[in-house]
């Protein structure tokens, strides 16, 4: 059988993606929000990443997630299996909106330092460390990339009726489009602080078969792999995380509000990523 260069790096891309998730994800989480006093009657809303950060272990996700503690509601986090929803107290730092939009915050950015005692309760997590974080220096084009979390409609009836969790974590590889100047110019942006990755209503599993690609919405606050250079190629890949051992680098992630839905047969998705300085 004769591959081409083209098969040789979809094959490549459908190995290691998967590969990459596994090794992320004791290190992304799911959100709930819970109205009341009790952490019982959960909503799940999103996803974040857990990093450590000059010795301080942080929790970043999305600030439109965080803006749910704005809501009289509050917020926890999952950790591994066998743990109990952390609640997130205290301060949550977020990017200011402008003029109080959040739809036009186009940074959408937010963290909690997780405090001592709550660390233990997560279960072994890993909170990723900066020799884990890309620098964003290497040139896009050509690269593939993970994106990765918990999206809503997968994880709506994820409590069962004795109030246990079961979370399914998905995750959608594409590449990158350039920012079109009309949209940089209309947001606006420079592009320098923003991925933009085709997020195509269309995909396929590892196996090769098409599906139709979930709703990101919920993915918010997740995770962005890179997975390195796949000879300018744009592949498409939409499933779910299963082994992994060696990692590419990790960016943080978090969906851009108002630039598209699952209705359209083509719409982008903006990731937030580490800046240069980072």
């Amino acid at each position: 059988m004769i591959q081409t260069l083209a098969d040789l790096a979809q094959a490549r891309i459908r190995e290691c993606a998967p590969q990459a998730v596994e090794d992320f994800r004791r290190s992304v989480r799911p959100i709930y929000a819970a109205e009341g006093e009790d952490y019982v009657h959960l909503e799940h809303v999103g996803s974040c990443l857990l990093l450590e950060i000059d010795g301080r272990r942080i929790l970043s996700t999305a600030a439109h997630i965080a803006d749910w503690l704005t809501k009289n509601w509050k917020l926890c986090v999952l950790g591994l299996v066998g743990t109990h929803p952390i609640g997130i107290v205290g301060r949550v730092r977020a990017t200011v909106p402008p003029m109080g939009i959040r739809q036009w915050d186009h940074l959408d950015c937010a963290f909690w330092e997780v405090p001592g005692e709550a660390v233990a309760a997560f279960g072994p997590v890993e909170f990723l460390g900066a020799p884990r974080l890309s620098k964003n220096r290497a040139p896009v084009a050509g690269r593939a990339y993970t994106a990765f979390g918990f999206p809503v409609c997968r994880n709506e009836d994820s409590i069962d009726a004795a109030g246990s969790i079961s979370v399914r974590m998905s995750m959608y590889t594409g590449g990158l489009v350039d920012v079109p100047p009309t949209l940089a110019e209309k947001l606006p942006m420079s592009g320098q602080e923003h991925l933009l990755l085709n997020f195509s209503e269309e995909a396929e599993t590892i196996g090769g078969e098409s599906i139709a690609t979930f709703d990101p919405v919920g993915l918010s606050g997740g995770a962005l792999i890179d997975l390195g250079d796949f000879c300018d190629m744009m592949v498409i890949i939409a499933s779910e995380g299963v082994r992994s051992e060696d990692p590419p680098r990790c960016r943080t992630g978090r969906e851009m509000s108002g630039l598209g839905s699952s209705r359209t047969r083509n719409f982008r998705w903006f990731w937030s990523m580490m800046r240069r300085a980072a």
